[in-house]
């Protein structure tokens, strides 16, 4: 018989087969419970939700009644050598364990009791003999005091699976593709500093503070849990934490949240005991060290950490900390709309904070900033921090919301809406948060917009309720709020030349992504880079108008050569086949002269034109800057005929915004901690393609004034006769 519980990464079934094997040599569900290191709740549980096990458990029980019936049924059997004595050994050891004495299992093993006490002068088996004896004093106790649990501080643990999976195991959640995001940064362990900015309602601290029992599973040895104030943080407690470590119950049902089910596996069988219980035992029988559990720190049993650090905490910032540095530190929605309206609490703030890391923050340790935007740049400490931890780092990955940088910080900026490819709009979590307000009534969904005064009424008889969808609320609270803490796109106030009024004013609600019209002339501009920021803007120049509007975008980074050809040259100019493909040849100029490209080029019949950035982006007739006198006199248009056109242009308008006339190189040897983290190639895309556009209107309507004026009557009238 197993001197342990199950060895490390057993599932709940394999937990099951040890306590059957333990309860075919004990006597009652008690003692096989005991010496597997589960509760009999746990037992009954198993046995009223699996109709196998149940049967599993019927047919052990009558295999262990059978076998106490010959208790005094000798074994016999002959052994010659040390290895036939060890065997003798091992099976009055195992023997042991269940027996009512060392005469009893000595029968049973076929020894005698004289063979037994003459063993116990060897050194090695007398040490095994003791260790046994402290198993059958606890089973003893259990007999006597059935709630008494073996405890076993030294025991193989499950290795804890990725976060993700963690989640749904352990406490039945699904996770979304923010929530998901997330998982994947905190289980790349190089990422040190993790940024995660997501509207309200996403699930950051709920996920949060799974990666904390997790980080506990792991046997992290210190963590922490960092609030604004108290409040915040005895919600923490109370909500997640305490549960978390205490509540067997809590894994015994699904959560109340969209696509949860019941936890396969227990957190606190397989992990934990994590709170002193004065019922636990440890295996020779004696109680584990008492720890302590107050309320805002916690003391797991049986660590090794010093009593003088909690395994956990979770205060507000500025409370009295125990202990000394960590190795995980979840910093959780320390910064509000509400304070950081004042310049000189934000700068306390920020002291507190960065003396609170400085004092508690392990060298080696992890960091994780849960918020949504606050407030603009120069009034947010969280971009304030952002910027401080990116520092100018170049991007290595790029998936979706999550962006890993080179100096160990990762961010997932995740907003409410997108738009799909096939231009609809997206929820960052429909199940929860609907696009428009609709009406629930069981499983079915009811879009309130389209429900007729009837329909409506119906359905609210019927017990229907309605959720607040996401257009609506921005038509409530304003675009500036929905886009500061929905969207996660704060507008700037410190600095930039391209601001929003500015660009909303270019709004065509008459024109949608991808239309162009008859006679309008499509010109590509290109901002490219191997491994920095790229972009490419499709434009309709119309000829008569001067017009220039966006029909197109694209903007992202670290391509490389084969990603620059297919993704700025090949993907739009076979999409749109523009008359022009505008590419600045700074640094990339010789991307489109490769043969692939240039047979891209010649089969959509587009010409290829190359721009070199230099002075005439900050000097010159049509500098970048030149671009706001054709906005403010509607030369230049943006489409926004419909929510998706206006929230998918909102992503080049943030490229406009970041745009600095200083210069990127000014920018580049300022201050690190100054530097925007929004790129604006974008902006140069739109320049790039916009200032050949004016160059092409220019030399046109000089073309039609020279013709008209240098055409001879007598070759006007010649060709009257062709005109119809």
């Amino acid at each position: 018989m197993s001197e342990k519980g199950p060895a490390e990464g057993t599932s709940t079934s394999a937990r099951k087969a040890v306590f059957l094997e333990h309860l075919a040599l004990c006597q009652t569900i008690g003692e096989a419970a005991s010496l597997a290191g589960v509760s009999r709740d746990t037992i009954y549980a198993w046995r009223n939700a699996d109709a196998g096990f149940a049967a599993e458990l019927a047919s052990a029980l009558e295999r262990s009644v059978r076998r106490h019936k010959r208790k005094l049924q000798s074994v016999g059997g002959s052994f010659a050598g040390a290895a036939a004595k060890q065997a003798r050994q091992d099976r009055f050891l195992e023997t042991l364990i269940t027996a009512s004495s060392i005469e009893e299992a000595a029968g049973l093993a076929g020894v005698s009791r004289d063979t037994v006490y003459t063993w116990r002068h060897d050194p090695t088996f007398a040490r095994r003999m003791e260790k046994v004896m402290g198993l059958v004093n606890v089973r003893k106790s259990a007999v006597r005091n059935k709630d008494l649990v073996v405890f076993d501080p030294f025991r193989a643990k499950p290795v804890p699976p990725p976060l993700s999976q963690f989640r749904r195991d352990v406490f039945g959640f699904p996770s979304t593709a923010t929530q998901a995001a997330f998982c994947r940064a905190y289980d790349d362990l190089t990422n040190l500093v993790i940024f995660w900015v997501a509207p309200a309602g996403g699930g950051k601290d709920v996920t949060a503070m799974h990666a904390v029992a997790h980080a506990a599973a792991a046997e992290v040895p210190r963590l922490g849990v960092l609030c604004e104030n108290e409040g915040q943080a005895k919600k923490r407690i109370d909500s997640y934490l305490d549960p978390y470590f205490t509540d067997p119950t809590l894994y015994t049902r699904a959560p109340d949240i969209p696509g949860g089910t019941v936890p396969t596996t227990n957190f606190i069988e397989d992990w934990g005991p994590w709170r002193f219980d004065s019922r636990l035992r440890l295996p020779d029988g004696t109680k584990p060290p008492q720890t302590k559990w107050e309320a805002h720190n916690k003391w797991f049993v049986g660590r090794a950490t010093p009593m003088a650090d909690p395994s956990l905490w979770a205060v507000g910032l500025g409370s009295s900390i125990a202990g000394s540095r960590v190795q995980l530190m979840v910093c959780s929605d320390l910064f509000t709309v509400e304070n950081q309206r004042n310049p000189g609490f934000r700068k306390d703030q920020l002291d507190l904070i960065n003396g609170t890391l400085a004092s508690r923050f392990d060298e080696a340790g992890r960091l994780i900033f849960l918020n949504h935007h606050v407030g603009p740049p120069g009034a947010s400490n969280l971009i304030e921090l952002m910027e401080t931890y990116i520092a100018g780092a170049r991007v290595i990955s790029r998936l979706g919301d999550y962006t890993k940088y080179s100096n160990g910080v990762a961010t997932i900026i995740t907003p409410a809406l997108t738009v799909a490819e096939t231009g609809e709009l997206t929820s960052y979590w429909p199940a929860r948060f609907p696009i428009r307000d609709t009406l629930i009534l069981g499983d079915r969904r009811f879009i309130a917009a389209d429900l007729t005064h009837d329909e409506n009424k119906a359905l609210a008889q019927q017990g229907a309720r309605r959720i607040r969808g996401l257009v609506e609320t921005r038509q409530r609270i304003g675009d500036g709020l929905f886009n500061l803490i929905y969207q996660q796109s704060p507008e700037s106030s410190a600095f930039g030349d391209f601001t929003t009024e500015v660009l909303d004013g270019c709004d065509d609600p008459t024109r949608s992504f991808g239309m162009s019209r008859p006679g309008e002339m499509l010109i590509q501009g290109v901002d490219p880079a191997r491994s920095g920021g790229a972009a490419w803007v499709m434009w309709a120049v119309n000829g008569e108008t001067g017009i220039q509007t966006v029909v197109d975008f694209w903007a992202g980074e670290g391509l490389g050569f084969t990603g620059m050809r297919s993704q700025l040259i090949a993907a739009p100019v076979e999409q749109w086949r523009p008359r022009y493909l505008v590419w600045e040849d700074n640094y990339e100029g010789e991307t489109p002269l490769h043969p692939d490209a240039a047979a891209i080029l010649r089969r959509f019949n587009t010409t290829l034109k190359l721009h070199h950035t230099g002075h005439n982006r900050t000097t010159g007739t049509w500098n970048v800057i030149s671009m706001l006198d054709d906005m403010r006199d509607g030369l230049i248009r943006f489409p926004a005929a419909t929510e998706s056109d206006r929230l998918a242009m909102r992503r080049l308008k943030e490229h406009f915004m970041a745009f600095e006339s200083g210069g990127y190189t000014e920018r580049k040897v300022g201050s690190v901690t100054r530097r925007r983290l929004q790129p604006d190639d974008g902006c140069m895309a739109a320049w790039i393609g916009w200032r050949h556009g004016k160059v092409l209107l220019k030399s046109r309507r000089s073309a039609r004034k020279v013709a008209t004026i240098g055409a001879a009557r007598s070759v006007t009238e010649a060709f009257a006769g062709y005109r119809n």
